[in-house]
């Protein structure tokens, strides 16, 4: 995060935060963007790749409890294989003007 910058208002707000979230866990060393690619993906649906089946979840056992099993290929169901992180990555930079942002 010390190399990335913003110009843009939003910009400057994520990079304020991610270097507080940064400085409050300074063991990690990464931070999974999962709420933003949430967004991107319905904004841009081809950031994602998926694939279609029918799922279901445990109601049953300790073990697998809540669950989800994934029983029929094919279904009605995206269940996302792979983000395109280059993409996503370009997306999030351009969006808030972000300079020096990597995978």
């Amino acid at each position: 995060m010390e190399r990335v910058g913003s110009k843009h208002r939003l910009g400057i707000l994520v990079v304020q935060l991610l270097n507080n979230w940064f400085r409050k866990h300074p063991g990690q060393d990464r931070f999974e963007f999962y709420d933003p690619l949430a967004v991107v993906a319905a904004l841009d649906t081809l950031i994602l790749q998926t694939k279609q089946v029918s799922k279901e979840v445990s109601t049953t056992g300790q073990i697998h409890l809540g669950e989800s099993l994934v029983t029929v290929e094919g279904g009605n169901m995206a269940v996302v294989r792979e983000v395109g992180d280059a993409r996503f990555i370009t997306y999030m930079a351009e969006t808030l003007g972000l300079k020096g942002l990597a995978i």
